[in-house]
């Protein structure tokens, strides 16, 4: 066994993790029991918990147990007094677990200062594998600075979703630039998506769109989402590009940004000139060069002629 304990910066989280390796080739059976101490000897007080999926602070003493534990990471919260509210001198703090115990047992008697429990876990190390437990162990001096802090550390044992809906898989592109739609979500939140390295915009439900240049025959577009924790998901769209002539479509009196997407959707590429007009609105395409219903090569660049106004 192997045991790795990390302070982060500020004192206020400490990362602890314990590794339990096969190192005889054969499997074997963990019946494993770790202890966790809440309180001050010296204080007189009685810590106070709340376990997942409870709403108010209690004390408990033996033979008190909890197991009624959801899947995936979570917290137990603890207050050093279970009567007061959360201070400097009264630091709230939390114990998230990686996967959770089948119980939590406690063994300290009924007002003690310090309240101890025995997270109780049962596990098969695989023939030549291993098995991992995490915890963090965080405090603050409010609700609301350990529920940023925890937010973090449950989502480091959490892995974010990322489903992309276009284009689809092996997809055929017969323009140079492609779309890239999805969604990335998370227990707790994403932090940032990015798309062939760069950062995208993602709406509160998790979905985003991206347009990506391709050039070349095959292209392998990444995707990434990244949540809170730092935790990524990645995958790598395959994208063919079989290009086809450039067609000029009409673009008279049309924006800037539609004529741009327009002149995409054909596989034109395209420089910008603003020019004053006394008939077309600023913004808005004079004309373009060579004229509609012109053919090109792939990828041919065309001039835009766009109204600075009058």
């Amino acid at each position: 066994m192997s045991q790795t304990t990390t302070l982060r910066p500020g004192g206020q989280v400490v990362r602890v993790q314990q590794v339990f390796k096969s190192v005889d080739g054969r499997a074997h059976a963990l019946d494993l029991l770790f202890g966790q101490s809440v309180g001050d000897p010296s204080s007189g007080v009685s810590p106070g918990f709340v376990f997942p999926g409870q709403s108010s602070i209690a004390t408990h003493a033996t033979p008190d147990s909890f197991t009624s534990f959801p899947s995936g990471p979570g917290t137990i919260l603890a207050d050093r007094d279970a009567s007061a509210a959360p201070s400097s001198s009264n630091p709230t703090g939390g114990i998230t677990y990686s996967r959770p115990p089948t119980s939590a047992d406690f063994v300290s008697s009924a007002g003690a200062s310090v309240a101890t429990f025995l997270m109780h876990y049962a596990d098969i190390i695989p023939a030549r594998g291993s098995v991992t437990y995490s915890w963090s162990f965080t405090q603050a001096a409010s609700a609301g600075q350990l529920a940023t802090l925890d937010a973090v550390e449950r989502d480091r044992f959490a892995v974010p979703q990322l489903v992309i809906t276009r284009p689809h898989k092996h997809a055929v592109s017969r323009t140079y630039s492609v779309l890239v739609r999805g969604r990335a979500t998370d227990a707790v939140g994403i932090a940032a998506v990015l798309v062939a390295g760069k950062s995208v915009a993602v709406a509160r439900d998790g979905s985003f769109v991206a347009r990506v240049d391709v050039n070349h025959r095959r292209n392998a577009i990444q995707v990434t989402a990244i949540n809170v924790g730092g935790v990524s998901t990645r995958t790598i769209l395959e994208v063919r590009y079989r290009p086809e002539a450039c067609v000029v479509p009409n673009l008279g009196g049309v924006t800037l940004g539609r004529a741009e997407d327009r002149l995409r959707a054909h596989d034109c590429t395209f420089r910008v000139r603003r020019v004053h007009s006394p008939r077309v609105r600023a913004g808005r395409v004079i004309s373009v060069r060579p004229g509609a219903g012109s053919r090109r090569g792939p990828r041919a660049r065309i001039t835009l002629l766009v109204s600075r106004g009058r």
